[in-house]
């Protein structure tokens, strides 16, 4: 999903933004929060730190690379890994198109943005 700004919305703002009057739209949110604590549930350590790191602590991928002592290009293969791993998941258990994450910003975009 996109965002006012334009920016895909994170992970955290998609889950809050599924909070819905109707009993039905209820159900369904807590199924897609279940399916995709399951899915981060089974996601290894590494991928699981990056994502929570980047969508809840906002953390670029230098800066993450920077704690898990790796390059910024290695974070984002495992961030990209970690997503579609995710998303497929989601797909598969909800039989619809997942809603789109946010792209990682590198260093330069991170620091455009500040």
């Amino acid at each position: 999903r996109v965002g006012k700004d334009g920016t895909y919305a994170s992970v955290r703002e998609i889950l809050s933004d599924l909070r819905v009057p109707s009993a039905h739209d209820r159900l369904a949110d807590k199924e897609l929060r279940d399916i995709v604590v399951e899915t981060l549930e089974q996601l290894d350590d590494k991928e699981r730190l990056v994502l929570t790191l980047y969508y809840f602590e906002e953390l670029t991928l230098a800066e993450i690379g920077e704690v898990l002592g790796v390059s910024e290009s290695r974070v984002c293969q495992i961030h990209g890994k970690a997503v579609g791993r995710l998303r497929l998941r989601v797909r598969s258990r909800t039989h619809e198109n997942p809603l789109p994450l946010r792209r990682p910003l590198r260093r330069k975009e991170a620091t455009a943005q500040r």
